[in-house]
């Protein structure tokens, strides 16, 4: 069974967390989604790090981590633009996260995964992408 972690500031007093939950669990057959918080004050990274460094570690190797917290910054003319992700495997665990620059792939998560199925040389059943239709396409076609 594929586990899943979930780590936001979205909060729960919207849909977005049971959108999420229910896109993965219609296009994974096997896999638990785990929610360790959605109640992380917006932007707090500071916490983030404290609460996935202490929690994602109980895990089995191969869970997958999402965290998002951070992911729009404010622009110079006032308004919000969305970070790029990333994504890193560290003691065979996966985190996908919001990029502040200084870890991880540089790129697109398209290219990430495109790099990662090539340099294992497996094939895979199904991909699993949550975002823009072009690049939920290009997760199935590269699998």
């Amino acid at each position: 069974m594929q586990i899943i972690t979930l780590t936001t500031d979205w909060g729960l007093s919207d849909y977005y967390v049971g959108v999420v939950k229910g896109r993965l669990y219609s296009m994974i057959h096997d896999v638990l989604v785990v929610d360790i918080t959605h109640s992380i004050c917006d932007y707090d990274i500071v916490k983030t790090a404290f609460i996935v460094k202490n929690a994602c570690c109980e895990f089995p190797e191969g869970s997958i981590h999402i965290i998002d917290v951070n992911s729009y910054e404010q622009g110079e003319t006032n308004y919000s633009k969305a970070r790029p992700y990333l994504a890193v495997k560290h003691n065979n665990q996966f985190y996908i996260c919001t990029d502040d620059g200084s870890e991880g792939f540089k790129g697109l998560v398209t290219a990430m995964l495109e790099k990662l199925v090539n340099e294992d040389g497996k094939v895979y059943d199904q991909a699993v992408a949550i975002g823009p239709m072009i690049m939920m396409k290009f997760a199935t076609l590269s699998c």
